[in-house]
């Protein structure tokens, strides 16, 4: 029979990955592939791997996670390192590729969730007009048959 101190010390495992270059971004291997981008003006396959990783988990973050359009955010966000990771990137003012990317994925979901957001106003006003002009209608088509 086991003590109940015993009992109390059994700790829940930590779930364990079998490979770890899949879940696992290595700031090293980042940079290093950033700055391969930089000097080849050619992106590696191991860089969009490590760009779509990047991009997923940032997207499954809590302040991220509940929209709809979380592939769109994604694929912005693709664009945008594709398209100024390559130009922008300056190791030597200290900054590391991982935080940098990170960044720009961070601004490209903001910038999609504003033009979503103005989206939603724009289509809410027209419904509000279209009721507002069904409404008029369908007074209207009563008013004349009562004429009638």
């Amino acid at each position: 029979m086991p003590k109940e101190k015993d009992v109390f010390r059994n700790k829940r495992k930590r779930r364990t990955f079998t490979d770890v270059s899949r879940y696992y971004i290595d700031k090293a291997e980042y940079n290093k592939e950033l700055l391969d981008f930089k000097k080849n003006k050619r992106a590696s396959e191991r860089l969009g791997e490590l760009f779509m990783i990047h991009t997923q988990r940032c997207a499954s973050a809590g302040n991220f996670k509940g929209y709809t359009y979380r592939g769109d955010m994604e694929s912005t966000a693709i664009l945008h390192l594709l398209k100024y990771s390559s130009k922008n990137f300056d190791p030597s003012k200290g900054k590391d590729a991982f935080s940098y990317c990170t960044t720009i994925i961070h601004h490209a979901f903001i910038q999609v969730i504003a033009k979503e957001k103005k989206q939603s106003v724009i289509k809410d006003a027209l419904i509000k007009n279209q009721d507002r002009n069904n409404n008029k209608l369908i007074i209207h088509i009563i008013d004349d048959q009562q004429k009638e």
